[in-house]
């Protein structure tokens, strides 16, 4: 059965995109946030555990409690309480938000060149696909042809879309297109 949340799909677009080592995404299942939390953060927050913990991994004091005898911004501490919260409650309430391989927008490249009406352009296109640096003359080539550039940018959307979904259905998840900022 298939979990209804309402999704930013701009955000989770973005997010997918974007995840790395240096800032992970996280979906909240519940509220269809989408969660940043930096690598700094994630290792600011390990040398902490160090020191809520005895020998023995026993809890001696909490991570609120310990915060507040930092001397750090409070911003600082509020992201270190929310990448405790989605440390703690991952794979339950918070997924991982990234593609199982990298996108591979050459693909989506070639899939884009027969709906190219203009058969000069078109050709350009696939001429640029042929060479090395691809994806650079692809996009050198689509600013000499105004019209293929705006079909691009709407292909490209409509396929990315296409892909934040198939992600969503992936892990039984449909979005509620309500929340669909920056799009449409």
């Amino acid at each position: 059965m298939r979990r209804r949340i309402r999704v930013d799909l701009a955000a989770l677009e973005t997010a997918l995109d974007y995840d790395s080592y240096e800032m992970r995404h996280y979906l909240d299942l519940e509220s269809g946030e989408i969660l940043v939390v930096t690598a700094e953060i994630a290792h600011a927050l390990e040398e902490i555990y160090d020191h809520l913990y005895d020998d023995h991994g026993i809890r001696v004091v909490s991570l609120e409690d310990y915060l507040r005898q930092l001397r750090i911004p409070r911003w600082q501490k509020a992201m270190l309480l929310r990448a405790d919260r989605i440390e703690w409650g991952y794979g339950e309430r918070y997924l991982r938000v990234r593609w199982g391989a990298p996108g591979d927008e050459l693909v989506v490249m070639r899939r884009f060149l027969p709906t190219v009406p203009d058969p000069l352009a078109r050709e350009a296109l696939w001429a640029a696909l042929q060479e090395p640096g691809a994806y650079r003359r692809f996009k050198e080539t689509l600013a000499r042809h105004p019209t293929a550039q705006e079909a691009w940018y709407a292909f490209q959307d409509a396929a990315r879309r296409q892909r934040v979904v198939a992600w969503l259905a992936a892990r039984d998840i449909e979005a509620d297109e309500e929340v669909n900022h920056g799009r449409d």
